[in-house]
């Protein structure tokens, strides 16, 4: 079964909602990478799957708040901080 392009990106976002509110229940930090990316071919292969550019960019984000350490909490990292070459 496939879903039309606006559905699965619909349901994708209240995945990623629930998600998020779990994690704020339990303090656990997460990161929203969704705003992080441009929904391009130069991101990604297709909805879900990153092109190396994008996983780059995403390895970029993912370590600039590992390396930061606890207790700083941001949900949404600035896309140009984590597309900074």
């Amino acid at each position: 079964m496939y879903y039309a392009q606006k559905v699965l990106n619909r349901l994708m976002g209240l995945v990623d909602d629930r998600a998020a509110a779990i994690a704020d229940e339990l303090n656990i930090e997460h990161i929203d990478l969704r705003p992080v990316l441009a929904p391009t071919l130069d991101n990604y292969y297709d909805f879900a799957h990153y092109t190396p550019a994008g996983a780059a960019i995403i390895a970029r984000t993912i370590a600039d708040v590992v390396l930061r350490g606890p207790g700083v909490r941001r949900r949404s990292p600035s896309p140009l901080a984590a597309v900074s070459d």
